[in-house]
């Protein structure tokens, strides 16, 4: 097929002789950051023999994959991603023993608290898309919650537990699956910003970073936040947004639970050491920036905001 013009711009021979020593010139497949999703779709293609070059603009897992919340949740998914999050909770539930790391792994089971009947209702939905996808899940009483949670308190009604979901460290998963597609051939590059990935022909054909263009015909996009900006360079109109929201993390404290529990806009597990992870959970509670690049998608956005707007 049509190649991928290499650009160097006005870059002096010796830098450019470096450049392609750093580069290598090409790839099977370009997977843009080196968070959790980057890094285990760069180990699994590495692991079925295929060149893999990781680009992140900064340190592997420094951004969403070091400060999620750690829970590893079928529960209360959509029915579009339900059957993918049965697929995933199976890896996870072997995943130590393949990367052979210590990512805290706790299959401890997933506690969503109701405070009323309309949250105990849309529980109810939430169970019976559980149940069509094979997961158990059940619909527990107050009594049934406090004998999982003993010490809990509150003007909880009932919940929705479902005992296969679990929970782990998210950067030391995130830094496990960097570690084994090393170990199976995939070159990962810290500090490498990619800048637009690039086409010729109609077809993608690698990506412009900082550092220098590299070739593939195949780019995966795991930016997270910033793959809007990338996904625009090849003419695809993706509506992310950045909004920060507030975890948590406290002194050890004694064992109390290995449930990861959300309800009343908080959620919170305990990790191994005894520290709470916590976190907000409920909409509302995150800080956007207004900025020009607001104006992007205000048709999509402005119905949500005038629902939310309190």
């Amino acid at each position: 097929g049509p190649g991928c013009p290499m650009s160097v711009g006005g870059t002096p021979f010796a830098k450019r002789i470096l450049m392609s020593e750093r580069h290598r010139g090409s790839a099977d497949v370009v997977v843009i950051g080196g968070g959790i999703v980057g890094l285990s779709a760069a180990y699994f293609l590495a692991r079925r023999d295929t060149r893999v070059v990781l680009l992140d603009k900064g340190r592997l897992g420094w951004e969403q994959s070091s400060r999620n919340w750690g829970f590893v949740r079928q529960q209360g998914r959509d029915p579009a991603e339900t059957p993918l999050m049965v697929l995933s909770n199976r890896i996870w539930s072997g995943l130590q023993a393949e990367l052979d790391a210590d990512i805290e792994w706790r299959q401890g089971g997933n506690l969503a608290l109701a405070q009323d009947g309309e949250t105990l209702e849309r529980y109810a939905q939430g169970q019976r898309i559980a149940q069509d996808a094979g997961i158990h899940t059940r619909l527990l009483g107050r009594e049934e919650v406090q004998a999982l949670l003993p010490p809990l308190q509150g003007p909880f009604i009932g919940g929705l537990y479902t005992e296969s979901d679990g929970q782990a460290d998210p950067l030391k998963a995130t830094l496990a699956f960097a570690k084994g597609a090393r170990a199976y051939g995939a070159e990962i590059r810290e500090y490498c910003a990619v800048e637009s990935i690039l086409t010729h022909g109609g077809r993608v054909c690698g990506v412009s970073t900082e550092q220098g263009d590299l070739q593939a015909p195949t780019v995966v996009c795991a930016a997270g936040v910033h793959s809007g900006f990338l996904c625009r360079t090849v003419g695809l109109n993706l509506p992310v947004r950045a909004v920060r929201s507030t975890v948590a993390a406290t002194a050890p404290m004694a064992p109390l639970t290995a449930l990861a529990v959300w309800g009343f806009g908080v959620g919170f597990r305990q990790a191994r050491d005894g520290r709470f992870i916590l976190g907000k959970a409920s909409a509302g509670t995150a800080d956007y920036d207004v900025t020009l690049d607001s104006l992007r998608h205000l048709r999509m956005f402005l119905p949500i905001y005038l629902k939310n707007r309190e």
